[in-house]
């Protein structure tokens, strides 16, 4: 499904997406050094797409009960909003004024901590950086006919 909706993103008017990531989600190891490395990568490519931002939420930032899971915010000209809350076993959809308020404060709070679009993509590059050349020494290592060793 997560795939599936990048696919908003080639459409000929595609929506105006922000995502705010926290930078322990990025620096938590989840496979190896490449599989960091492709999707900090992605995640520098994806900041060049139209309409999409990235929004890194720095470690040291002080946030106020946003740890609660992943939401999105979604927000439209002709309809009302809608909130999409996810937890580990179910998704669910939130409307009505009883529930956005509370998520379009997250939302500003999260705006508000984060880095900007341009530090956001000079973080992510570092980290591709910092996996490539930990993913570069380990194919050194392992092939012991490379004498281009850097």
């Amino acid at each position: 499904a997560r795939l599936a909706r990048q696919g908003l993103f080639n459409r000929r008017w595609p929506p105006k997406m922000t995502f705010f990531i926290h930078e322990y989600a990025l620096r938590s190891m989840v496979g190896d050094s490449l599989v960091m490395y492709e999707q900090a990568l992605h995640l520098v490519l994806a900041t060049s797409w139209s309409r999409c931002e990235i929004r890194v939420v720095p470690e040291s930032a002080q946030l106020m009960g946003v740890f609660g899971g992943g939401f999105y915010l979604m927000e439209y000209t002709d309809h009302p909003a809608v909130v999409s809350a996810e937890t580990h076993t179910a998704s669910v959809f939130l409307e009505g004024e009883e529930h956005i308020p509370f998520y379009r404060d997250l939302d500003n709070e999260l705006g508000a901590v984060a880095l900007n679009g341009g530090q956001s993509r000079d973080l992510l590059a570092d980290l591709a950086s910092q996996h490539e050349r930990v993913e570069s020494t380990r194919d050194d290592r392992a092939d012991p006919r490379r004498s281009d060793l850097a």
